[in-house]
């Protein structure tokens, strides 16, 4: 066990090497889960441990852990909404957790709007949202960053659509929907910068390198 650490669980192919991740205090996992709590790695690894997933609103995120009953089997405790008040598109659906009781959502602080793309400024394009991260995952490494004081942060399975997910669906479509590899990048990197004081572990499939001291990048295939 690492201690004063949390893991940020994305959906890339990296996330296959879910063991190079040691024992954390929490887990933060992305969006739609349920092939991955399938996997054994996975399901070992979350079982028993405090969860936070960021769900976006996409309309039937979360229909596929309800049904197979991953909501009451792992220690999913919060649901957070990758958006700030003024962008919210609507509220999380009413989820039955692990203790029988309404799994509570939130929507992100104030404080993430430094961090945030504002209207206009997205290299993508994008001006749907006041205010707005490239994407859930990057949404996902913020949260786990500045709203738990943890010293020792772990990340794997953001691979910047570069490949394949680990498991279940693949990834045209959402790079069709404007997900920009280079702009995640960019983005996270420039993130990092402002984060000296905490140590990074990003484990990737990604052609992504960091030279800041206390960033260690490891490569998977």
């Amino acid at each position: 066990m690492v201690k004063d650490s949390i893991a940020i669980l994305c959906r890339g192919n990296s996330l296959k090497f879910i063991d190079k991740i040691p024992d954390v205090d929490e887990d933060i996992i992305v969006n739609r889960f349920a092939d991955e709590l399938e996997q054994e790695n996975v399901s070992n690894k979350l079982i028993g441990q405090n969860i936070t997933q960021v769900l976006s609103l996409v309309p039937d995120e979360p229909t596929l852990m309800i049904q197979r009953g991953q909501y009451k089997k792992f220690k999913i405790n919060k649901l957070v909404l990758p958006y700030v008040k003024e962008t919210v598109p609507g509220s999380a659906q009413s989820i039955e957790g692990h203790d029988g009781k309404t799994i509570p959502s939130y929507v992100l602080g104030d404080t993430h709007k430094e961090f945030m793309y504002e209207r206009g400024t997205r290299p993508d394009g994008n001006t749907r949202y006041a205010y707005s991260y490239p994407t859930s995952g990057i949404a996902g490494v913020v949260h786990g960053t500045i709203d738990y004081g943890k010293k020792n942060i772990f990340i794997i399975g953001l691979d910047f659509y570069q490949s394949e997910y680990a498991y279940g669906k693949a990834k045209g479509d959402l790079i069709s929907r404007g997900e920009d590899p280079k702009m995640m990048r960019d983005f996270l990197t420039n993130f990092l910068s402002t984060q000296k004081d905490k140590n990074f572990t990003i484990v990737t499939s990604a052609n992504y390198d960091c030279d800041f001291s206390n960033v260690n990048v490891i490569r998977v295939n």
